[in-house]
């Protein structure tokens, strides 16, 4: 009976409180602003700095190298017990 009352007051408290968003009126005036005539004029700024592209480095090789011996030691633990 508790859980089914916290449940009500739980529903009826987020359907309460809950806001309502309110779309613009039709009528709102809409202002359109037309860009195509205007001559931009201006220089190409470019940074006083040299960029460094990552995927410029190439294929580096593993920092993990594979053991060589590794069947061998696995071999000789294997016998020591």
């Amino acid at each position: 009976m508790s859980t089914i009352f916290k449940g009500i007051v739980a529903i009826t408290l987020t359907l309460s409180l809950g806001g309502v968003a309110w779309a613009q009126d039709a009528g709102a005036k809409v202002k359109e602003i037309n860009f195509e005539d205007d001559t931009i004029e201006g220089e190409l700024q470019m940074p006083n700095q040299t960029n460094i592209r990552g995927d410029d480095m190439g294929d580096l090789s593993s920092l993990i190298k594979a053991r060589e011996d590794f069947v061998d030691e696995m071999l000789k633990s294997v016998e020591d017990l």
